[in-house]
């Protein structure tokens, strides 16, 4: 999901967020931040850099959805934070496509309604 090379877990010198998008790196902060805070699950949903090739064949952005919730001590204390992460990209891609078709709809609406209103002027003068 993160488009980064597998490696061995004792030879891993970079970040699983290197494969988060920079600017959806502070929603992940916050949602940490709450959890310490808080203690309270958190669901947070963020782009990947690695893209989505759908399938009408066209690159889109890959995006994943994670659930996270803390793990306590026996002293109520975050000892760790337990997060499971599925990719979202197809439901995103198909959010899009159908946006996509509303917005198309609405301006053919539009348009057919200022040709009705352009016609009727014509035949009532």
């Amino acid at each position: 999901m993160l488009g980064i090379e597998e490696v061995p877990f004792d030879q891993l010198d970079m970040s699983w967020t290197d494969g988060i998008l920079e600017q959806d790196l502070p929603l992940l902060r916050e949602s940490v931040q709450k959890i310490l805070t808080t203690h309270e699950p958190q669901t947070t949903q963020f782009r990947f850099r690695k893209m989505f090739l759908s399938g009408d064949g066209h690159r889109y952005q890959s995006w994943g959805s994670s659930q996270s919730h803390a793990e306590l001590d026996e002293n109520g204390a975050v000892k760790a934070i337990m997060t499971t992460t599925t990719d979202i990209s197809h439901l995103k891609w198909a959010e899009e496509v159908q946006r996509s078709r509303v917005e198309e709809a609405l301006e053919a609406k539009r348009q057919n309604e200022v040709f009705i209103d352009m016609t009727s002027q014509y035949v009532l003068t």
